[in-house]
């Protein structure tokens, strides 16, 4: 970090004196929709040149990103405007809306943090109509009221989608909850639902045959072995998905729940479909059970082999997630698998961020405090 001088801007090498006046602008849009509502990049990029011969500024260059989201810092303009505000004599970056840099609240104050204290560089955003410095307590606690505004309407709308595909599930659209079709199952011509493929039920009743009679030390890969109908891509994973899904009973269920109706306990949507069975209950609670046996058994083997832990504590989280396809970062919030959004690096740490397909949440993994506690557990005796 750089030391500060009584005027708030950063004494540092890489920061650019007050000799010129210069700026930046930055332009975003994430869909269609904005440019309708007058927030094309056209219409963005003709204020803020406006605005800096309005100042008296050098506008130095415009940077921008189309079709990209407010929640993902990997854009490619966006990291421009840091790459430049770094490396030329650059005093402002020029927004129409702060939500233009992004709507993650904590990404979007530590981005504009970061401009400040290494750049020395301040914002000038339309919607406030004045010059933004977080070095200032007033300006910082507008910027963290608009970013933490913006991202409480991007998570309403993920509800709302949410919401809006867990309604469809209920009507019988499964492509509002899935991109695919699972085996035993097909598309139906006539509608927007699903029925029994007659050639792929006898190999998914196989399948549950051969797993609930499977040795408890290597019961997928014996799985696998003993049904040689399955494709070639159908691999562990997906194998314990299909064990573990209640449409074979006729219970097609999704993660997406319609918070609209005020039931918080919902953790999941069904629609009870019983022209969707493929096994009984009792094959299906036998399926189930030896997942549970499974996974104890390889609770209990921690002390023989090596566990999560101690591999995370050996080799760090990243390469193990990496690693094993059974290892998954998932959402707080959805309890979906989260995906790799980039990197990011602090001190002598580097986490990878994650975001969430379904919700939109970002989620920093390991985040310090996690590797502190990694590093600080007791060795076993």
């Amino acid at each position: 970090m750089s030391d500060w001088t009584m005027n708030g801007r950063a004494d540092s090498e890489s920061c650019k004196n007050d000799d010129k006046e210069g700026a930046l602008a930055y332009a975003r849009v994430s869909d269609p929709k904005q440019v309708r509502e007058g927030q094309s990049l056209e219409a963005q990029k003709n204020w803020t040149a406006e605005e800096a011969e309005a100042r008296g500024l050098e506008l130095v260059n415009t940077f921008s990103d189309s079709a990209k989201s407010g929640t993902n810092f990997e854009r490619e303009g966006i990291q421009k405007v840091r790459d430049e505000a770094e490396k030329e004599r650059i005093s402002y970056v020029i927004v129409d809306e702060l939500d233009r840099i992004g709507r993650h609240a904590v990404e979007t104050v530590y981005y504009v943090y970061e401009l400040r204290e290494d750049c020395g560089v301040k914002i000038i955003v339309n919607e406030a109509r004045d010059v933004l410095d977080v070095a200032q307590y007033q300006d910082l606690s507008y910027i963290m009221n608009r970013a933490l505004a913006s991202q409480a309407s991007v998570e309403t709308q993920a509800r709302r989608a949410e919401a809006g595909r867990a309604k469809n599930f209920t009507e019988k659209k499964w492509n509002s909850a899935f991109k695919y079709v699972p085996i035993g199952y097909k598309e139906n011509d006539d509608d927007n639902w699903i029925s029994t493929e007659v050639t792929e039920i006898g190999v998914v009743q196989e399948l549950f045959k051969n797993f609930i009679g499977s040795d408890i030390s290597r019961p997928f890969a014996e799985t696998l072995d003993k049904t040689p109908t399955l494709t070639e891509d159908f691999g562990r994973q997906r194998l314990r998905n299909t064990l573990e899904r209640p449409l074979y009973v006729g219970e097609p269920t999704t993660g997406f729940v319609d918070y609209t109706r005020n039931d918080q306990s919902k953790e999941e949507t069904t629609v009870i479909d019983r022209s969707l069975r493929i096994i009984s209950d009792e094959t299906r609670e036998k399926a189930l059970e030896k997942l549970k046996e499974i996974d104890e058994y390889y609770t209990d083997a921690k002390e023989e082999g090596e566990d999560v832990e101690s591999l995370v504590s050996e080799h760090g989280p990243e390469p193990v997630v990496d690693c094993s396809e059974i290892i998954q970062v998932r959402c707080p919030e959805c309890d979906t698998e989260m995906m790799k959004n980039g990197i990011r690096e602090w001190n002598d740490h580097i986490g990878r961020k994650y975001l969430c397909p379904a919700c939109g949440r970002h989620r920093l993994f390991p985040k310090q405090t996690e590797m502190d506690q990694l590093r600080d557990q007791p060795e076993d005796n």
